[in-house]
């Protein structure tokens, strides 16, 4: 008998907020592979093992065209741990570009960033009764 571990991946769907930044609990190693809008609802699809038990929190922040990046998507504004960001405080760090989407219903084009949360940014508490 082998003692290789099996990995079992999946994609999941997750849904974003267009009114301000959204964080997102996902098994650890999940690698976001898309992003568009479903109907109404703007989604990423992230490839998942689902054997893993860990978690980690991922960010992200949509933008309309023309509307201002915040400041916790420059590199430059590393001079402390956190930035607020629509009110919500989100550990600070780069962003990388996924997607540029357009609603059907709308019209409107926006552009979706995955913040590069710093390790303490991406821990997951663990939830009371559990280990």
């Amino acid at each position: 008998m082998s003692d290789q571990t099996c990995f079992f991946y999946t994609v999941w769907k997750y849904k974003l907020n267009l009114n301000g930044p959204t964080e997102i609990v996902m098994p650890k190693g999940a690698e976001v592979v898309s992003c568009q809008f479903q109907d109404d609802d703007l989604c990423v699809w992230a490839l998942v093992n689902t054997n893993t038990k860990e978690k980690e929190k991922h960010g992200f922040i949509v933008i309309g065209t023309g509307e201002l990046l915040p400041g916790n998507v420059y590199p430059e504004r590393r001079d402390s741990n956190k930035q607020v960001a629509f009110g919500f405080e989100m550990p600070l760090g780069n962003a990388e570009f996924l997607a540029t989407v357009q609603s059907e219903h709308t019209g409107w084009v926006y552009h979706v960033f995955e913040l590069a949360l710093t390790p303490e940014g991406r821990k997951v508490e663990e939830e009371e009764g559990t280990g």
